[in-house]
């Protein structure tokens, strides 16, 4: 890197133990960077997210208070801290590891092991500065492409999002325009999260109505049921207040039918599943005509 600048990145380190914190910590700062904090629990960890927004989070793999593939993927939903789009880079004892690849899975970018010297993490940084993968958002899933250089075609658009630990490194950075940036693409999230579950109200119906019609209301349709509710729910809290907003009627007559079906035993009532088919298609017709006219 030719112009670092790494005194101006906010970082923060975590880790159930003190000693991996104090070792990532002093690299970190042998690096050049200035403003690094540290925190030994994953409250506390999701508290300092909230205070100040940070560029690079360095975060353990095992904890014993909660899971931490939770804490990542609410960062990136925007749910803990100001910048869903930080550097995440976990540590832990092996990254070959199922746990290890359940993490990057939700959301981490980077996993390191021991020893935490500079030189790894200095790795790290140049990967997420001049290589990073671009974001891709599902149904339940923000973050990096997790297609792992399979070279088939992204079906779903790919992102490009704000990274202020690149821009604070090649001294471009500029805070208003950061907060900008930040905000416009979880703007533009937002409406690719609602097309996902969108479509996902599509694929489950298609999948549950024939089963329906078929064995009845077993635990495998009262499972896709409850996805149903869970996603009609999200979809009516995103578009509230937007241009979308004639879709909260539909959603909530989906929600409330799916529970009254998911009660049942055996075959539903034939209008109960009408009701249940026209409200999934009232979702999805009234989402594409408001895609079309916003």
């Amino acid at each position: 890197m030719t112009t670092p600048n790494f005194e101006s990145v906010t970082a923060l380190v975590a880790d159930a133990s003190r000693t991996v914190v104090a070792e990532i910590e002093s690299a970190l700062k042998g690096l050049g960077l200035r403003n690094v904090r540290a925190t030994a629990s994953l409250a506390q960890t999701t508290q300092r997210l909230g205070e100040t927004p940070c560029d690079l989070l360095v975060i353990g793999s095992e904890w014993p208070d909660g899971n931490v593939s939770e804490l990542i993927t609410a960062a990136r939903h925007g749910e803990a801290g100001g910048n869903p789009f930080l550097g995440v880079v976990v540590t832990g004892p092996d990254n070959k590891s199922p746990d290890a690849g359940f993490i990057m899975r939700h959301g981490a970018e980077e996993f390191i092991t021991p020893p935490f010297a500079a030189a790894g993490l200095l790795r790290c940084l140049e990967t997420l500065i001049g290589s990073r993968k671009p974001f891709v958002v599902t149904s339940d899933y923000v973050g990096p492409d997790r297609r792992g250089g399979e070279g088939r075609a992204s079906l779903i658009p790919l992102l490009d999002v704000p990274n202020t630990l690149r821009e604070k490194i090649g001294g471009t950075y500029d805070a208003d325009a950061a907060t900008r940036a930040i905000a416009a693409m979880m703007a533009e999230i937002n409406i690719q999260k609602l097309q996902r579950h969108v479509e996902k109200v599509g694929l489950l119906i298609n999948r549950v109505a024939p089963d329906m019609m078929v064995d009845g209301v077993d635990e495998k349709v009262r499972t896709f049921l409850e996805e149903l509710v869970f996603v009609a729910d999200d979809i009516a809290h995103r578009v509230k207040g937007t241009h979308f907003d004639a879709v909260v009627t539909s959603c909530g007559q989906l929600v409330s039918v799916a529970k009254v079906v998911h009660k049942r035993n055996g075959v539903p009532k034939t209008k109960e599943l009408n009701r249940l088919l026209d409200a999934a298609q009232a979702v999805m017709k009234g989402f594409a005509a408001a895609t079309v006219g916003g």
